[in-house]
Order: structure tokens, then sequence, then C-alpha cells
């Protein structure tokens, strides 16, 4: 069977396409944008702001469903349309609360009783235990019990699972609601992320928790089984605080200390604060970062065209894209004439290792897909 030779003559037309791919029965093309690259200067470059209440700061930040959340101590709550306008939220306890992370429609935010904060040995608790906050819109929160779980100091999502870390503990859920707090007999960790496939994690302790390791998936019935577990580099300063986004790792922490790393190579950053960086996090083109007396950084906002990819399993197209490019929605067309008509695929996207994923039979007509900013 001969590969047939297809040209494509582009036209300018008002909105962008991003990312067009054909499918058709004996051909099959992407044609991808490549995903962006954040040049130094925009890692380099962060807006320092205080617009919340004196005495009020946050310990952690996180993004989703085009929203921005931070959470601190004393149960405080807030949130922003934009990570640089910030209203309060009511939270419904006293806790001290130092993660909060967004997936599969629900908010999850953890803490514990009277935790407290040392640059040598990192959170500590004075009472209480571990606690649990969940909600759908950021707005109402509701209390949930986290089980067995120490104090929890962070939390992450990814491929259908929530993982929330602290001392000696990584608790895991696979809603947000009900959790499984096995003893990790690993340590103290400092923090996690998900991306790219791979969990991150980084632990407290002597001449350690600097240093972070990456793996592909937990052993649920023990958390110290990790495959594919492997060391994923080194900073120069201690790391309070760790998010991916747009085919990146950001770490911060000590110092007002901001480094970068795409394979476990890490470069420091320039943040223009010597502030405590506590937590940072990606959405929507932006990276904010929050830190002691109430400092929110915001960076350069980035180039946000997600790459949009297409692979051939027997008779269907998988065709992909990156799972926090939210806002926008596949289309297809049966040509690109002078005005296509572009409809939205029904099909629901299937997420997999951080990706939007969805199947279309192949057939013997040609077929054009694009992502569009909604």
């Amino acid at each position: 069977m001969s590969e047939r030779t297809l040209k494509i003559a582009w036209r300018p037309r008002r909105r962008p396409l991003f990312n067009v791919c054909l499918l058709a029965h004996f051909f099959c093309k992407a044609i991808n944008a490549a995903e962006p690259t954040p040049p130094a200067d925009l890692l380099d470059n962060w807006e320092i702001r205080k617009p919340l209440p004196p005495g009020v700061a946050l310990n952690a930040i996180g993004f989703g469903k085009g929203l921005w959340v931070g959470v601190g101590y004393s149960g405080t709550i807030a949130t922003s349309p934009d990570g640089h306008n910030w209203t309060a939220q009511k939270s419904s306890t006293d806790a001290d609360l130092s993660g909060v992370s967004y997936g599969h429609g629900r908010w999850v935010a953890v803490g514990a009783e009277g935790l407290v904060f040392s640059l040598e040995t990192g959170w500590q608790i004075t009472s209480g235990a571990g606690v649990v906050l969940t909600s759908t819109n950021a707005t109402h929160w509701t209390a949930r019990n986290p089980g067995k779980a120490n104090p929890l100091t962070g939390i992450s999502y990814g491929n259908g699972l929530w993982a929330a870390v602290g001392q000696g503990t990584l608790a895991t859920s696979t809603d947000g609601i009900n959790w499984s707090a096995p003893p990790s007999g690993t340590g103290n960790y400092a923090c996690i992320g998900f991306g790219n496939a791979h969990w991150v994690e980084s632990r407290w302790g002597v001449g350690i928790w600097d240093r972070f390791w990456r793996y592909t998936r937990f052993s649920l019935g023990d958390l110290t089984v990790r495959q594919g577990s492997a060391p994923f580099g080194q900073l120069l300063h201690y790391a309070v605080g760790l998010a991916y986004g747009q085919g990146v790792w950001v770490a911060v922490g000590e110092s007002g200390s901001i480094s970068t790393a795409r394979d476990g190579f890490w470069t420091e950053r320039t943040s223009g604060t010597t502030s405590m960086l506590m937590e940072v996090a990606y959405g929507d083109g932006l990276w904010v970062a929050v830190g002691d007396d109430g400092a929110i950084l915001t960076s350069a906002k980035m180039d946000r065209r997600p790459a949009l990819s297409i692979t051939l399993s027997g008779k269907n197209a998988i065709l992909s894209w990156p799972l926090d490019a939210e806002g926008f929605a596949l289309e297809s067309a049966t040509d690109l004439a002078a005005s296509p008509i572009w409809s939205p695929v029904i099909a629901m996207p299937m997420i997999a290792n951080s990706n939007n994923r969805v199947t279309a039979p192949l057939s013997d007509f040609p077929r054009f897909y694009r992502l569009r900013k909604q």
C-alpha cells in the first residue's frame, strides 16, 4: 500500500488554527506547534505584590477551572480569578492549612491543628492531627476524615489519584474524600507534585531535603515501593514547594529561591525577593508563588497554545493534549476550504498520564482536528 502525499495550503484566518490534525484511512499526520519552552527571562522576572490584609499570608496555592486558590494559617482561604486580585473565603476551620490542589472537579486543602514552620526542621506540629477540606467551588468547604494521617503539609492530583504528604505520611485518595494513610516509613515529606506522567517529591532531613525523587506510580499496599523510582536532581537551596506546567518543573524555597528543571537539571532563577517562598502553582500561562509576609509573586504571561498530538492504534487515531490546557475544545472539519465548518467533537476526553485523550475511528475520508480557545 503506497503512502499518499498530501499538500495543505494555509490561508490567514481571523482565529488561529491551533495544531490541526488530519485523519484519513490511508494517511495520518499531525501538524503541531511545539510546546512552548519558557524563555529564561519569563521565569527570571516576577512581580511581587502583597494584596492580602496585613498579617495574612498564604502557605500554598493551586489553580483549577480558571480559578486560583490560596490557603494559610488559621483556616485562611482566598481566591483569585487572575492571580492578582484576591477575595477571602470562609473555610469552616481554624486549622493551619499548608496545601491545596484541584482535580476531577474538586478542590482539596490539607493541613493540621497547630502547624509551625521551621527552616531547620520543616513543618512541625504542636497539637492535633491531619486535616482535609474539600470543595467543588472553592467557596463552601467541607471537613473530611483524613484517616490515620499525621499532619499533612502538601497535596497534588495526578492520573486519577490524590496524594497528600506530611510527617511520616503519604496519604492517598481516589476522590479526595475517602483517604488511606498507611505509614510511609520514609521520614517527613516536604512537597509532592505530578507532571509529565511522573510523581516528584522531596523529604525533610539533614542533607536530603534539597534532593528530589521521581517515580511513575505508587504501590498502594506499600507506599515505600515506588515503581520507576530515580533521583531527580539536587538544588542549591532547600525546596518547600513544587509544581509542574508547560513542560517544566518549578521549585521554590528558602531565601526567595526559584529553580526550574526539565530532566532533573535544575537552574536557579531570579525571584527579586529574599522572603521564604512556600509554594508555587501554574495555570493559564501564569506561574504564581506565595510566601512569607503575604508576598505573592507572579511570572510573566507565557504563550498558552497547547500541543495537539495524534497517534495510530489499529483502526483508530488517538488525539491527545495536555490536561493543564484548560479552556480549549476539540473541533473537527472535513476540509480546509476558504470557510471550513468546524464542529465540536462530542466524545468526552479520557484522562491518561496528564493528558486528555480522545479516540477517533479512521475512515476513507479526510478529517481535520484543532484545539480552539473557548
